[in-house]
């Protein structure tokens, strides 16, 4: 075997190597990123795993979740659980904001929302729905080694005084909303999961475009390694002449 054909094999076998490494890499990062979430799963209680996961990070400096209320009865109370993270670098103020988006029959007059901090142990609105319209509430977040602050939350509506079968057929719409200022918005941080996918994506990436130059610019190389069907052997070192 000449030289020239044995560097073609050569080169075709280094880039199948390294897409089979990099494949490899990739399906490890996917598989350690979803165990990793599977395993802080298992240690949360049941009304825990049921709550509604919300981040503030880079680029996303406001999140909404609505709530929404239909044939309550006097007894009924509809409770909902949230858990929201704010990755940031610096200290920065945070805001929570409940707005009412509709009510029928006077609704949101009889119905009261309890929103309680199950992080810090206290509870920030319980009033009437239509008293807290447009109601906000402000807590400054101190910067930690982890760079996050998750704070857990617990929305109860329920009916304060007796009502009845009322409003059994009347509907409500509220919105809870989770922000920064626009000036605190620059130092919000890119979490770590979104690290990890990045770099993911960036490994499928680089195999398609390897892929993709062994077919359209390597032809001369696949020719080679694939030439009169010749199979993968190992070199036979060449016998020195005494």
């Amino acid at each position: 075997m000449n030289n020239g054909k044995r560097k073609g094999k050569d080169t075709g076998k280094w880039l199948i190597v390294i897409i089979v490494i990099m494949l490899c890499a990739a399906i490890g990062l996917s598989i350690g990123s979803s165990e990793d979430s599977e395993k802080n799963k298992e240690y949360l209680t049941e009304d825990v795993k049921e709550q509604t996961s919300l981040e503030l990070r880079n680029k996303v400096s406001k999140i909404s979740d609505t709530i929404e209320i239909s044939h309550m009865k006097q007894d009924d109370v509809m409770t909902k659980n949230y858990i929201v993270r704010l990755n940031h670098k610096t200290d920065m103020n945070f805001f929570l904001k409940i707005e009412l988006d509709s009510a029928t029959d006077g609704m949101a007059e009889a119905l009261n929302a309890k929103v309680y901090d199950r992080t810090n142990d206290k509870v920030i609105f319980d009033d009437s729905v239509k008293n807290l319209d447009n109601k906000v509430y402000e807590e400054l977040k101190t910067a930690n080694a982890s760079k996050k602050s998750d704070t857990r939350y617990e929305v109860t509506l329920y009916f304060k005084n007796p009502v009845g079968s009322q409003y059994e057929k009347s509907k409500l719409n509220a919105t809870l909303t989770w922000y920064v200022s626009e000036e605190d918005a620059e130092d919000l941080l890119m979490p770590r999961s979104g690290d990890i996918k990045i770099i993911l994506y960036s490994f499928i990436a680089a195999i398609v475009l390897i892929i993709v130059l062994m077919i359209f610019f390597g032809k001369d190389v696949t020719k080679k390694i694939f030439k009169d069907d010749e199979p993968w052997q190992l070199e036979e070192p060449e016998d020195k002449e005494e």
